[in-house]
């Protein structure tokens, strides 16, 4: 964020696995902070996660072989 203030210019934001790790309070708060962000934002995502109903686009699903 510190960039952008300085070069005046939005972005982009990569989030692996966004919910991997973190328990529902620190999900929570995580998905708020994201949803105010106007830059644009590329998640990863298992099947299984949540993010994909919390967040509205476009979301890439991993294969694992």
């Amino acid at each position: 964020m510190a960039i952008e203030k300085r070069k005046n210019t939005l972005s982009t934001m990569l989030f692996d696995e966004l919910e991997s790790g973190l328990d529902n309070k620190a999900f929570g708060k995580l998905i708020m902070i994201i949803k105010t962000f106007k830059n644009q934002q590329l998640i990863t995502s298992l099947t299984h996660h949540t993010a994909p109903k919390e967040i509205s686009g476009k979301i890439i699903y991993p294969e694992q072989n």
